[in-house]
């Protein structure tokens, strides 16, 4: 893909940037940009740092409008021919199997982690359905939270910014206080 791009636009240029580090998990931004215009972005999240920038790469890219190399199939062994002999018949071992239903648990079972990461990418996303503007929700943030941006946010308050971006209809390019 990237021999793709660089042949349809000589003069283009990738930007990797790292967003934010979460529990070993990275948030890496690749801005395509031509002549200095930006013309596709794309946000990846990996436990390393090559594999978020390599899967925002490949989301960049593919907003751009170009296509993902084929998964290649793994290689399977050849079996030799068989000798005019049809193959044995598959054979099955089946097992009886005992269900156990479990005593109920006295113990509070911890809720599942959040993937942090996945929910900073859903305010993006969500921010894009509204039309705000960075700005716009910079601006919510310091209204409502205090805070100059969403890396600044505890998760609880992500959470709750997440929430109030979902509950507005699309296209309300002013954020309510």
């Amino acid at each position: 893909m990237l021999g793709e791009f660089r042949q349809r636009y000589p003069l283009g240029c990738l930007t990797s940037e790292l967003l934010q580090i979460h529990e070993g998990q990275y948030l890496v931004r690749v801005t395509v940009q031509v002549g200095g215009v930006t013309l596709a972005t794309g946000l990846g999240g990996g436990t390393t740092i090559e594999a978020a920038e390599d899967r925002a790469r490949e989301r960049a890219l593919v907003a751009l409008g170009l296509t993902p190399p084929p998964v290649k199939e793994p290689n399977r062994p050849v079996l030799p021919p068989t000798e005019g002999k049809p193959p044995p018949p598959a054979t099955i071992e089946t097992q009886a199997v005992t269900t156990v239903t479990p005593a109920p648990a006295t113990l509070e079972t911890p809720a599942p982690k959040l993937d942090m990461l996945d929910v900073l990418a859903q305010t993006t996303a969500e921010m894009k359905r509204l039309g705000w503007s960075n700005t716009q929700g910079r601006e919510y943030l310091r209204r409502t939270y205090g805070r100059n941006s969403r890396q600044d946010l505890n998760d609880q308050e992500l959470l709750d910014f997440l929430h109030y971006l979902r509950s507005q209809p699309a296209g309300n390019p002013e954020p309510l206080a």
